[in-house]
């Protein structure tokens, strides 16, 4: 008897859909090619309310798919109030923290997220360096060393403070360029910049370089440094940096 019921009723949906365009379940006021009102709280005329599309799943003329929605733009889209997630797919490969990647042909899988490639401190010492009073000479922070393994834009985090600049109180003040230096090539790239208004006493002030928000910066282990930059003489200053080793100075952001 139940299989009698399923095909005649198969019948009248054949039949009846050559007769009508759209088919409504749950619902007289259909708003796609096939639509069903879960709730069955439409109204009998008019586009439903986001409420009460809440609970609808529509198909349109143009083989849209909207759940949540009666109206989707593109060929699945779901719509849901609720913030926990509007999509579930349980296929063994779920985890927290996990991203959906696809393969070659399209078919998806959860995977871990790309671990974040970091510039890493690999050697330091607390000491102090001060700055040549000649303009375009370089002071090294003693025995710090930074390593980046893979060349590309950095943002960066490195800011000496300094602790003394007792001779850039004069009308002049001091400016001084904070660089990095590849130990193996001696190339030199400058990530920051430090500017001391003029009359500045001795340390406690707050003065630190800052480095520049995103820099390029090619693989290879680097050492600190700064340069005198002002124009005026003697502008010496002494700024300390001692980051712990195996601490992180810079994320890559792109290449």
């Amino acid at each position: 008897m139940k299989q009698k019921t399923l095909f005649i009723s198969f019948l009248y949906l054949l039949g009846f859909g050559q007769y009508e365009s759209q088919i409504g379940i749950n619902t007289t006021n259909p708003q796609g090619t096939f639509h069903i009102d879960g709730a069955k709280d439409n109204a009998a005329t008019g586009v439903p309310t986001l409420a009460q599309q809440a609970n609808d799943v529509a198909v349109t003329p143009s083989g849209n798919v909207g759940i949540g929605t009666v109206s989707p733009s593109v060929k699945l889209e779901v719509t849901s109030p609720v913030l926990s997630g509007a999509i579930k797919i349980v296929d063994g490969s779920q985890g927290a923290g996990k991203i959906l990647t696809s393969d070659a042909n399209g078919a998806g899988t959860w995977s871990s997220a790309a671990t974040a490639t970091k510039a890493i401190v690999t050697a330091t010492s607390t000491s102090t360096a001060t700055t040549s009073g000649t303009q375009g000479v370089f002071t090294y922070i003693p025995s710090l060393r930074i390593n980046f393994p893979v060349s590309g834009y950095y943002s960066l985090t490195l800011k000496p403070f300094v602790v003394n600049a007792g001779a850039a109180r004069d009308t002049g003040g001091y400016v001084g360029g904070l660089y990095l230096r590849n130990t193996a090539t001696l190339a030199t790239i400058q990530i920051g910049v430090v500017n001391i208004n003029p009359g500045w006493p001795y340390g406690g002030y707050g003065y630190a370089f800052s480095s520049y928000p995103l820099e390029y910066i090619p693989a290879g282990n680097y050492e600190v440094g700064v340069i005198t930059l002002s124009t005026a003489s003697a502008q010496q200053t002494t700024f300390q940096y001692t980051p712990p080793v195996n601490s992180v100075v810079g994320i890559l952001s792109a290449q």
